[in-house]
């Protein structure tokens, strides 16, 4: 049966129907988490954070466990399944629908890597997970979910970098107007999402190719629908 087409709205019945029979799938957290034999489905709620589930930024998913589950032995991890998590997550295709509040249908909006970072709850939310997303969310599909706001995007330095384009640039300006579009659609890039001189290997390679893997070269989701970038030992 062919997958969910992203960004399509769907009922529970049909977002299952795609994975497997309704009897087949293990359910936890009161059915936000369907386990199926190749597949985990999160099926969430989303609202504003840090109380309900939200999408971080464009490439990255928060699920709030608005109860004190139980459903991992792992330490720090209980209140998330085992499948979705680490090197067990790993194994399995974990799709994600989404709906906002009062809203009947879900929305497709992609595949989540296994989550790698926990987060303990305090007095507004019980504890959390965020996972990696691709594709990167479109900016109007967050909008249209009301989870983002036109004032949350500064348009005008995006506008100020493409505008650099018209005049005479240099290697060295384009890939700073690279890092201002990359901030402003995919969020700012950490020191850790660069690869080092020992992960690049010594692999003689043209200037804005080194530039872009030792800056953000771990951040596979900005090439990820239908482009793929190699790492550099490929």
């Amino acid at each position: 049966m062919q997958g969910p087409e992203l960004y399509k709205w769907y009922t529970a019945d049909e977002a299952i129907s795609f994975f497997g029979s309704q009897d087949e799938a293990q359910r936890l957290c009161n059915d936000q988490w369907l386990i199926f034999p190749a597949t985990v489905v999160c099926m969430t709620e989303i609202g504003e954070a840090p109380k309900r589930s939200h999408f971080e930024k464009g490439s990255r998913f928060c699920w709030v466990a608005d109860q004190p589950y139980q459903v991992n032995d792992k330490l720090g991890w209980h209140f998330v399944p085992a499948r979705a998590v680490g090197s067990e997550g790993r194994k399995y295709s974990i799709r994600l629908f989404v709906r906002p509040p009062e809203a009947r249908d879900y929305l497709y909006a992609g595949e989540l890597g296994p989550s790698n970072r926990a987060q303990s709850g305090g007095r507004e939310h019980y504890a959390a997970a965020s996972f990696d997303l691709k594709p990167t969310l479109a900016s109007s599909i967050w909008l249209e979910l009301g989870g983002l706001r036109p004032g949350d995007f500064d348009f005008a330095a995006a506008d100020q970098a493409l505008d650099r384009l018209k005049l005479p640039t240099t290697v060295h300006d384009r890939l700073e107007i690279l890092r201002s579009l990359m901030n402003f659609w995919h969020g700012p890039i950490r020191p850790e999402d660069g690869m080092s001189d020992a992960e690049i290997g010594g692999v003689r390679l043209p200037l804005p190719l080194r530039w872009w893997y030792r800056w953000a070269g771990k951040r596979e989701e900005v090439m990820s629908k239908q482009n793929f970038l190699f790492v550099p030992r490929d």
